[in-house]
């Protein structure tokens, strides 16, 4: 009899378990998805490395104009020396002696300054000025023989104003404002360019699809066919060879279906790492004909386009740029005046408990002007190409603009166009499967030869197919508009609210 030691049933367990565990795995990542092209769009944009780092993006430029933004918010900072010791020699000017002589220092000096800055901002417009409250103290102790210490301390508010300069502060913010703006178009003009590619992908796997159906209504046709023929052969042996020459309809038939399901194996599979999908996942896309025919205003439509798409958006944005550009470039070596005033009070001791007691006013007034007298026409030959560069962006959105008006008259040319073959061909389907289902009848009346029959059979397959392309060109000129407009006229609804990310 035969027996297994306890290690071996143990082993033996284990196998089974491991092997369970795989089985349910399989199963549970095994999905079936029956996409349609909303759904592919979805699930490549989740699954895209591009659009997550383009997402990353945005995040860090959300990020720098919180930056420039808190720039116009209050700052609190100190500055301390604790301590800073000098024990050197150095060459000083003697002005009774009217000579340089080495000079030994030796000092310590702890220093405090405390400050509270605040930009200038007035009805919500940077002035490009700081106010601030300031405080000062120190000790000061110098080495000579004796300890000769002093103590200081001030506090005074501060205004500077730069003058004829451009506003740093103004064209930061705004400069941060524009990244952001950026970085979410190139979102959405990525997300456009993966609408494009994924629906030729899934266009390409819909028209294979169809086809699996047109081969098999062709297929049924020439079995029933097939069968009438045997009635025929059954009554007049004579017509024999009619039932070889379906035969050999059917055979090709078959060899044409076979034919077109291992291009539809191989289209998932590209589908399925376009979208980034799981090899163990079963895919398929949705053949069901959507088609509601649509009345587009073709200047309704330049409009959307003006007003939502990408790229005249990001030359606007180019030439805000430009703009900021033109006005950095104009304070480049041009006329600079600092005005800087301060007013306060101090004390001076050399003892610090009286530091605060009969403290006296201070005040300063400081005007500093560079003027430019002769740079040999240098600023103004850099203002004039920032001017030109200016002038070319202005070009290349005319340009954009009549480029886009052109491409978007002609696509609702050829959505018309294919909606009324469309309407067309669907009514040329019905009636070529009334006709077949007559020839059949017709066939074992002995009214029309096999011949006539499978020229009939096979005309319904073409006008399938030919309704097939009509279609698909269709959708596909549908998926051209949305990418010029970012509206989805099937739907009614606006693409940039549908996949533009909340700023915050």
């Amino acid at each position: 009899m035969f027996r297994l030691s306890s290690c071996k049933i143990y082993t033996l367990l284990m196998i089974v378990l491991f092997v369970s565990q795989q089985v349910n795995a399989n199963i549970v990542n095994n999905r079936y998805l029956n996409l349609t092209l909303e759904d592919a769009v979805k699930i490549a944009m989740k699954n895209s490395y591009r659009i997550r780092q383009l997402k990353l993006g945005i995040e860090r430029t959300k990020l720098l104009l919180k930056a420039e933004r808190a720039e116009l918010k209050s700052k609190i900072y100190m500055n301390l020396k604790a301590p800073e010791i000098q024990a050197l020699s150095e060459y000083q000017w003697n002005s009774e002696l009217y000579r340089e002589e080495v000079v030994r220092r030796n000092t310590r000096l702890w220093q405090m300054e405390f400050s509270i800055s605040q930009p200038v901002i007035i009805f919500g417009y940077p002035t490009n000025g700081y106010l601030s409250f300031n405080s000062k103290l120190y000790r000061y102790l110098q080495k000579n023989g004796n300890n000769d210490v002093s103590y200081y301390n001030r506090y005074f508010i501060e205004y500077v104003q730069p003058l004829f300069q451009p506003n740093i502060l103004k064209n930061n913010l705004e400069k941060a404002r524009l990244d952001l703006q950026q970085a979410e178009l190139n979102y959405l003009q990525d997300i456009m360019d993966l609408l494009d590619n994924v629906s030729d992908s899934f266009f390409d796997l819909f028209y294979l699809t169809y086809m699996d159906q047109i081969h098999r209504n062709y297929l049924l046709n020439l079995k029933q066919a097939k069968h009438n023929v045997q009635q025929i052969v059954n009554h007049d042996p004579t017509r024999k060879i009619e039932k070889n020459q379906i035969e050999i309809e059917l055979a090709n038939a078959r060899e044409n279906l076979l034919q077109n399901q291992s291009n539809i194996r191989r289209e998932i599979i590209q589908l399925k790492n376009r979208l980034g999908l799981n090899n163990l996942d079963t895919l398929g896309v949705s053949t069901k004909i959507f088609f509601i025919p649509l009345k587009i205003d073709t200047n309704k439509a330049i409009e959307l386009a003006y007003r939502f798409n990408p790229r005249i958006r990001l030359l606007s944005n180019r030439r805000k740029q430009n703009e900021i550009e033109v006005e950095n470039v104009k304070g480049e070596n041009g006329i600079n005046v600092n005005l800087d005033l301060t007013y306060g009070i101090e004390k001076q001791d050399d003892d610090y408990r009286y530091l605060w007691q009969e403290s006296v006013n201070s005040y300063s007034v400081t005007l500093n002007a560079y003027i430019p007298l002769w740079d040999w026409g240098q600023r103004k030959a850099r203002i004039e190409a920032a001017r030109i560069n200016l002038k070319r962006t202005d070009l290349y959105i005319k340009e954009t603009k009549e480029r886009i008006r052109t491409e978007i008259i002609n696509i609702i040319s050829n959505l018309e166009e294919y909606q009324r073959r469309v309407q067309n061909m669907q009514k040329n389907i019905q009636i070529a499967k009334n006709i077949t289902l007559q020839s059949k009848e017709q066939y074992l009346l002995k009214k029309i030869s096999l011949q006539d029959l499978l020229r009939i059979i096979t005309s319904q397959k073409e006008t399938e197919t030919n309704f097939l392309k009509v279609y698909i060109n269709y959708r596909k000129n549908l998926v051209q508009l949305m990418q010029k407009t970012y509206y989805d006229f099937e739907n009614d609804r606006d693409l940039i609210e549908q996949f533009k990310i909340n700023s915050s």
